[in-house]
């Protein structure tokens, strides 16, 4: 990955920074080499680890968007359409139809 890579005045700096705090705290526990480990995975996780997550959000913005859920709007159900409202017996009367249960 090309943008994980240090310039010389990135690394010189970095090394420098980490030669001067290791010379002012001395640790008794640790042997030179332990510190020298130390040292290398501390500065390699300042160094690359802005940079590896960097690339990562470059690689998720590279990546193809899912496809866009389509719904379908909810049709309502087909019925047959409702019988015409009752006929007044009054208007049937006037009009000439015939009213069940009457003379």
């Amino acid at each position: 990955m090309p943008s994980l890579i240090l310039t010389e005045d990135e690394a010189k700096r970095l090394a420098e920074s980490i030669t001067r705090v290791t010379e002012l705290y001395d640790v008794p526990i640790m042997d030179e080499k332990t510190r020298a480990w130390l040292n290398l995975s501390i500065v390699g996780f300042e160094v690359y680890g802005t940079r590896i997550i960097a690339e990562m959000a470059e690689r998720r913005k590279k990546q193809p968007a899912p496809p866009p859920m389509v719904i379908s709007p909810m049709r309502p159900p087909q019925h047959p359409p409702p019988p015409p409202p009752p006929r007044d017996p009054i208007d049937q009367f006037f009009t000439g139809g015939a009213v069940h249960g009457t003379a």
